[in-house]
């Protein structure tokens, strides 16, 4: 009988210094990303130079919001069929971040890219895009803190994410659209994950180049 107890300590011991191993890294997969890395080498690919073009993000190397990737993608897939004029690129490859490819559009958004997604000459290429004239926008998780890049948590956040209130953390949201055609409805109610955020910047402080460059939207997978 003692033997018994003593390989069932031993096994509930196990289990719980594996329990805390797999929370342990799940955390640090959240607030840094695991495992990080990078794509160099740019893209093959023809932006035809009389549409406006998008280039939609959705790489990942923090949590991964699936549902919210694949409702972002099939909205702006909606958009783009709705609006022809338009040519959306869609990637996880960072190759894509150059001087060269990025000024070739009209706007760059983040879909829920988490982590470190960019090495330092790929961030460097954003930063100068936008102080270019380029617009950044980035969807529900992109406004989380595992980018660890102070250009990006300034400019595009203007706060530091903390938590998700959990009582609730969905609650009905009314959303009025200020800005000039985009082809949505004026005004939405819908179910949102609410963030908390700390070191909140008021007003942001933009340079004239960069005034309404930046934006961070919602798009809800339910």
């Amino acid at each position: 009988m003692k033997k018994f107890f003593k390989i069932l300590g031993w096994t509930l011991l196990t289990f719980i210094v594996l329990l805390f191993a797999a929370g342990s890294l799940f955390i640090y997969k959240v607030k840094n990303g695991f495992p990080v890395s990078y794509e160099t080498e740019k893209p093959e690919i023809s932006v035809p130079a009389d549409k406006p073009a998008i280039l939609l993000f959705s790489k990942t190397t923090g949590f991964r919001h699936g549902e919210s990737i694949d409702a972002s993608k099939l909205t702006l897939r909606a958009l783009c069929h709705k609006n022809p004029s338009w040519f959306l690129y869609e990637t996880e490859e960072g190759g894509i971040f150059n001087p060269e490819q990025l000024a070739q559009f009209e706007v760059v958004i983040f879909d829920n890219s988490t982590g470190r997604v960019l090495d330092d000459e790929q961030q460097k290429a954003l930063e100068q895009y936008v102080e270019n004239g380029g617009t950044l926008m980035g969807i529900h998780g992109a406004g989380d803190d595992s980018h660890h890049w102070d250009w990006y948590e300034k400019n595009l956040l203007g706060a530091k994410f903390s938590h998700h209130p959990l009582n609730p953390q969905f609650q009905k949201a009314q959303v009025s659209l200020l800005f000039h055609q985009v082809y949505l409805s004026p005004l939405r109610v819908m179910m949102n994950g609410m963030f908390s955020s700390i070191n909140l910047r008021t007003p942001p402080s933009f340079t004239p180049s960069m005034e309404r460059r930046f934006y961070l939207v919602e798009i809800c997978c339910g």
